[in-house]
């Protein structure tokens, strides 16, 4: 790279990182103005999160449906405005927000040469959520992430998420096979698994009382490799204050198929949802098939 791109590339770094300063120190004020531009004047996806409400709790009263709905809208604003933080955070920082209270769970499952696949779900601050648990990892530590279409903010990304968190290896999703394969045992590896899968690659499963797909490659993963599992649930204590808890779901996928395993994760998903409906994201079309 030429030193004018270089320079050039510095000074949107050094603007990005002051920018996300500047929102890190108005982050309250920040997100309740998001919060009614979401709701109240753009009213992003309304129809759609009004939809899959009505759909799903479908016995609640008008009532309920509009405080879950609203709760939504402060919830996603929440997660937007603590996503735009990300590069003023520090390790340090990120660890007093977010409290992992069972990461004996980790030690235990190296101590055992267990590799296991961590899989959560868009409730809370997913992502702070990740991030946090991966640093109580004593094992090889696997990120899955999307990579983005520019390189140069690709690569601040990724270096963002190296210096808040341990990854030994940052992967796209369509090479994680690969990358499983060619890494030294015991290691973790933390996947979203609740978004809308293909119409080739997937398993139904009863959710929310509606037949849903779920991707079926994990699963399948899982039981190929012989991998435990590991239920990963977020939840919010207050603004911007996270607490993961971990839930073992079994050390050796071998001996269940991968419908089966797909079906525990997906009850373990469902409880975590229905104890804090607004905190996932009903703005996806969900139920596309």
């Amino acid at each position: 790279m030429s030193d004018k791109k270089c320079n050039f590339a510095a000074k949107i770094s050094f603007l990005i990182y002051l920018l996300s300063y500047l929102i890190y120190k108005l982050e309250p004020f920040l997100k309740s103005v998001l919060f009614l531009l979401l709701y109240h004047i753009i009213g992003y996806r309304r129809k759609v999160v009004k939809s899959n409400l009505r759909s799903v709790f479908s016995d609640w009263s008008s009532t309920q449906i509009n405080q879950t709905e609203k709760s939504f809208y402060k919830n996603l604003a929440h997660v937007l405005i603590e996503s735009a933080c990300v590069f003023a955070l520090d390790k340090k920082a990120l660890m007093k927000r977010v409290n992992v209270i069972n990461p004996e769970v980790l030690d235990q499952l190296a101590e055992q040469n267990i590799s296991a696949m961590f899989l959560g779900g868009h409730i809370a601050n997913w992502e702070w959520g990740g991030m946090a648990t991966g640093n109580f990892s004593p094992m090889h530590n696997l990120a899955v992430y999307l990579p983005l279409k520019n390189k140069f903010f690709d690569k601040m990304m990724r270096k963002t998420r190296s210096r808040l968190t341990q990854i030994d290896t940052l992967v796209a999703s369509r090479n994680l096979y690969k990358a499983v394969l060619n890494t030294p045992r015991p290691f973790q590896v933390y996947i979203l698994a609740d978004q809308s899968p293909s119409r080739e690659h997937h398993h139904r499963v009863d959710f929310l009382g509606k037949s849903t797909a779920f991707f079926d490659g994990p699963a399948k993963m899982i039981h190929k490799l012989k991998l435990g599992a590991v239920y990963l649930e977020t939840r919010r204590i207050r603004s911007g204050y996270y607490e993961v808890e971990l839930y073992p779901l079994f050390h050796d996928g071998s001996s269940l198929s991968a419908e089966k395993i797909t079906e525990m994760y997906v009850r373990k998903l469902e409880e975590s949802i229905l104890k804090n409906p607004s905190d996932w994201l009903w703005s996806h079309k969900r139920w596309k098939f």
